[in-house]
Order: C-alpha cells, then sequence, then structure tokens
C-alpha cells in the first residue's frame, strides 16, 4: 500500500496521514 500510495498520491493529504501511521 505504501508504494501505490507514493506513486499515485505521493503529495496527498490521506496518503501523507496513512503512511506516516504506517
Amino acid at each position: 500500500p505504501a508504494l501505490a500510495c507514493d506513486l499515485k498520491l505521493f503529495l496527498a493529504t490521506s496518503c501523507n496521514l496513512r503512511q506516516r501511521k504506517w
């Protein structure tokens, strides 16, 4: 999920928040 998020929504708030939690 981290990779897909980084590639798809690297600068997305939702992505950023989720990545930080992981």
